[in-house]
């Protein structure tokens, strides 16, 4: 009989942004997925998740721009994945019970922020975080505590590593760390024309797993299975 394909499962954990704001403060991350492994070293995870993100970054010396501002963003993003699992083939040990794996992939992720700060801007322009430098209307706001919201969508790029342990022939628990980049500079709603500023918002999980098993009768998971002693039951 064909072993197990699928493993549908539930992630959670903490989210930690990297930015503009970069003071570290803990948000939060649960992510339900599927995978469906192609064979016993390599699969295909898709995945959702609900996350927050959060962050704070005082005096902007020498700018002006934005002082000690704090941001928090519910975000939204999936994801398409290719695993690589390492160290499951072996001609001379058996398979053993907690394995690493590698992955990355592509996916979208949507976001909406909300800044508190101290506007130092001169000017609003007609431009989102217009302007520090140039002309426009002058700034009504100016050294006073404002809150400003975004919201966009943008191509993330995920990878990371993790561990995973069979724990029972239909269940397995993980830990896994999973780092994204995004092609934007929104995220905190902080974006000026300074060289301290010029770095694309990245975000990562670090959460535990939990996956059940499915696909066949068979007890076995072909993630359990060495490529070598197990090619006659696939």
């Amino acid at each position: 009989r064909r072993a197990k394909k699928f493993t549908l499962g539930l992630m959670a954990g903490t989210s930690l942004f990297h930015g503009d704001a970069d003071k570290k403060q803990l948000g939060w991350d649960i992510a339900p997925f599927v995978k469906y492994s192609i064979s016993q070293t390599f699969a295909l995870r898709a995945e959702y998740n609900f996350a927050t993100l959060r962050g704070q970054r005082d005096y902007q010396a020498p700018t002006l721009f934005k002082d000690n501002i704090q941001f928090e963003s519910k975000v939204n993003d999936w994801s398409l994945q290719a695993h690589v699992t390492l160290g499951n083939i072996s001609f001379l040990r058996p398979l053993r019970k907690t394995q690493m794996y590698v992955f990355a992939g592509i996916g979208q992720t949507s976001f909406k922020s909300t800044s508190t700060f101290i506007d130092q801007r001169l000017f609003l322009g007609d431009v989102y975080l217009t302007s520090y430098f140039g002309n426009g209307t002058p700034n009504p706001n100016i050294g006073k505590k404002v809150e400003e919201q975004f919201q966009a969508k943008h191509l993330s790029i995920p990878f990371g590593f993790g561990f995973k342990h069979y724990l029972s022939k239909n269940f397995d628990l993980g830990l896994e760390y999973r780092h994204t980049s995004l092609r934007s500079d929104d995220l905190d709603v902080y974006n000026t024309a300074v060289f301290a500023n010029r770095w694309f918002d990245s975000y990562s999980y670090l959460r535990a797993s939990f996956g059940w098993k499915f696909g066949s009768k068979n007890t076995q998971h072909y993630d359990w299975l060495s490529p070598v002693t197990g090619l006659n039951q696939s």
